[in-house]
């Protein structure tokens, strides 16, 4: 994304457009409105293409796997901040 200058709202473009001039609604963020960019796939695809990853039709991704993975996320998180206190709160 940052080597196609997609920038965010620096640029006005990033995973999505922002149009500043669009009122506020559900979709309203602080500098104008996020609006879907269809770049923004085929950045990510040929991004995807590039690696050799073969996207997985979604009807296979089941939500176990979508739950697991976001708890597998948190756990590791969790597991590396208590090490961190572990080595600046407990004196050795």
């Amino acid at each position: 994304m940052v080597e196609a200058g997609r920038l965010g709202h620096k640029t006005m473009k990033g995973w999505y457009n922002y149009d500043p001039k669009k009122q506020k609604d559900a979709n309203y963020c602080s500098n104008g409105m996020k609006i879907a960019d269809p770049e923004t796939v085929t950045l990510l695809m040929q991004h995807r293409k590039s690696l050799g990853i073969v996207a997985r039709p979604r009807a296979e991704i089941t939500r176990q796997e979508i739950e697991e993975r976001c708890l597998f996320g948190l756990v590791n998180e969790v597991s590396s901040c208590g090490c961190f206190l572990y080595l600046i709160l407990i004196p050795h």
